[in-house]
């Protein structure tokens, strides 16, 4: 439930463009993946997917984006 009231929250902000709906959403999955493994065994952590780097919230929001090529190709 926290996932999914975070993901429409971001998906709902217009405020943001596409790129840092995608990157805020990929963030949120992340931290339920965080969430998860804390609540498991070590032998289960070790089956469940290890976690991921963390992800850079100022290189992706610079980062060119597909929303941006669409507008500079028309």
């Amino acid at each position: 439930m926290w996932q999914r009231d975070q993901v429409q929250r971001i998906w709902n902000d217009t405020t943001l463009t596409a790129a840092m709906r995608i990157h805020a959403t990929g963030a949120i999955g992340d931290a339920t993946a965080d969430r998860i493994r804390a609540m498991l065994t070590e032998e289960q952590r070790k089956r469940y997917n290890p976690p991921r780097p963390p992800r850079d919230s100022v290189a992706h929001a610079a980062a060119p984006d597909v929303e941006s090529w669409m507008k500079a190709t028309k």
